[in-house]
């Protein structure tokens, strides 16, 4: 069973078997990564990489979405134009 900072596996009798507790629950990896993306747009903080590096991988995303949106194969190349 998986609750928000805690996480317990269960027997198929439903006892207990272990559990995992965060206390406080910390914020995840990806809120970290979005803070500190707002402050690369707010120029507060350096990109050591550029946007050019992450072309390819939004592109892949945005095929994905059509893909799934369509039913039928979207190939990545068409959105990198």
């Amino acid at each position: 069973m998986i609750e928000r900072g805690r996480v317990r596996r269960l027997a198929p009798d439903g006892e207990l078997i272990e559990s995992l507790t965060r206390e406080p629950a910390w914020p995840t990896a990806a809120t970290a990564q979005i803070d500190c993306f707002c402050r690369v747009l707010d120029g507060k903080r350096t990109n050591p990489s550029g946007p050019g590096t992450h072309v390819a991988h939004a592109a892949f995303l945005a095929a994905a979405y059509a893909s799934q949106t369509a039913r039928t194969p979207a190939d990545p190349k068409e959105y990198l134009l």
